[in-house]
């Protein structure tokens, strides 16, 4: 039976209940309201009499992270987005170890907001945060704890680089671009570069780039068809796209179509010579099926921007602004770059490259003022 007493201007609820050992135990929150007090007391004693026991005291915050994401997450969602959720638990076992959920503060917990904020950009620290929310959320529900430790807790973490230095301005790009088509036409291309060079002309993520099979190459309607990613997986090494409009057919121009034409041999050479087949027909493999991934292809990009004398240091994400902040800075419209990129719609496109289009802005001021000087 739940006691439901008013303290100042809160109530509190106490649910008693028997723990897997036959002890008595109790479970208590505090309420502003009456109403939620009785409602959570409702809950709480239907769940018992299913036969649910509370979590017990030492239930750490790790191990709850753990069920959740196991139960709630992984079964729905991405490959890419399940390695964020993994990370998030390791930090939460690093930090908080075997400290029990019940036992975790407001104060704790911005500690260790505080901490991941010292080597990670605000945006990352800001999405962990988000993550635990949800988690703590779902504690409260389950009747692990009782009150929300996450409340007026605020991520802090390091400034995001500014916009202008995540993509080459058109000279490097042009630098980069001589640099890989140089790599590629040498006896032994590596297949790195050519994924770097499909990232430049197409803007493709990524995942999608390294899921890119030769039939998804139209050599006479020069397009390449982005319809899958690569999971890394070889037991299911395919997965889906990143919402249905990254599904796309993209227009490429024939440097491309002549470079995937002269790298095909080669790369089934290279298969031949290793007694090895390209059993995926991937573009961007070597014998060892070692897809163009993770910290692999962004260590090689580092090498080769050190080439090719680029000051500027980008990620292979960095390759995808270069190619749109390249095609907007040329006045292509706003619904076919979206459209070329996969984003969900223009106002995506819009948003992460409101630099470039601020930047233009006077000069489509000074078009609109000569277009209306016309009238009368």
């Amino acid at each position: 039976m739940a006691s439901i007493t008013k303290r100042g201007n809160s109530w509190r609820v106490r649910v008693g209940y028997l723990t897997q050992d036959g002890t008595r135990d109790f479970e208590t929150a505090t309420f502003k309201k009456k109403k939620d007090a009785v409602a959570w007391a409702s809950d709480l004693e239907g769940l018992l009499q299913t036969g649910y026991v509370p979590h017990s005291k030492d239930y750490t915050l790790a191990d709850y992270y753990d069920e959740w994401y196991s139960t709630y997450k992984e079964p729905v969602i991405r490959n890419g987005t399940k390695r964020n959720y993994v990370s998030t638990g390791k930090l939460i076992r690093k930090y908080f170890g075997a400290m029990p959920i019940a036992d975790v503060t407001r104060m704790e917990y911005q500690k260790f907001l505080n901490t991941i904020g010292e080597t990670r950009a605000k945006q990352t620290c800001h999405a962990i945060s988000i993550t635990i929310r949800a988690v703590v959320k779902s504690a409260l529900a389950d009747g692990a704890i009782n009150r929300d430790f996450t409340v007026n807790t605020v991520a802090s973490g390091r400034p995001s680089k500014p916009a202008s230095e995540k993509y080459l301005e058109l000279h490097d790009a042009n630098k980069l671009t001589a640099k890989v088509i140089e790599i590629l036409n040498s006896p032994e291309p590596d297949f790195r570069a050519m994924s770097i060079l499909i990232a430049i002309k197409t803007g493709a993520r990524l995942a999608e780039v390294s899921g890119l099979t030769w039939k998804d190459v139209d050599f006479h309607e020069r397009t390449i068809n982005i319809n899958k990613t690569f999971t890394r997986d070889l037991s299911a090494p395919f997965g889906p796209t990143k919402n249905r409009q990254s599904t796309r057919i993209i227009d490429v121009d024939n440097q491309l179509i002549e470079q995937l034409k002269k790298y095909r041999p080669r790369q089934q050479l290279m298969f031949w010579q290793a007694l090895r087949q390209n059993e995926l027909n991937l573009i961007c493999s070597s014998p060892t099926y070692s897809a163009s991934w993770g910290n692999s292809i962004e260590d090689y990009l580092r090498s080769i921007l050190k080439d090719a004398e680029i000051t500027k240091k980008i990620t292979y994400h960095g390759l995808r602004h270069t190619h749109a902040s390249f095609l907007l800075g040329r006045g292509v419209s706003i619904p076919y770059v979206s459209q070329r990129l996969g984003h969900k719609n223009p106002n995506v496109t819009m948003r992460v490259y409101a630099h470039l289009l601020q930047a233009d802005q006077h000069v489509e001021a000074a078009k609109a003022v000569n277009a209306l000087a016309q009238l009368g």
